[in-house]
């Protein structure tokens, strides 16, 4: 999706990070790219953040996409730093597919906080 956008607004390709990179340079905002099993990426003007996935054996990764949205969201409105919103969007995207279906496997912010140490923070890539 981050690609297409970026297509569409005659941006290079050139892979998820610099997709991230160039969307939010252009823009002056964040741009996240999810990577399923591979993480996630932030992209703010000036840095560029990769947040590893949670190491899980995934059940169903239904709602994975909707927790890491949701958890990210949250974490931003609640005035956290990008880099900690991020690794906890992390951790709620890998607990949300150790269970079946979308809404039965969203987790609560305290099953989030309980596993915050199965995940370590993003690096910040230059």
């Amino acid at each position: 999706e981050a690609e297409m956008v970026a297509g569409h607004l005659g941006l290079g390709g050139g892979g998820p990070e610099a997709t991230a990179r160039a969307l939010a340079d252009a823009a002056g905002l964040v741009c996240v790219v999810t990577l399923g099993g591979r993480g996630a990426l932030a992209a703010e003007p000036g840095n560029l953040w990769q947040q590893p996935a949670m190491a899980i054996e995934p059940v169903d990764t239904t709602g994975a996409g909707d927790a890491f949205t949701g958890v990210l969201a949250a974490g931003l409105d609640a005035a956290l730093e990008l880099p900690e919103a991020l690794r906890r969007a992390g951790v709620g995207a890998g607990l949300a597919c150790l269970a079946l279906g979308a809404q039965e496997s969203l987790p609560t912010a305290a099953a989030i906080d309980e596993n915050l140490a199965r995940l370590p923070p993003p690096r910040r890539l230059l």
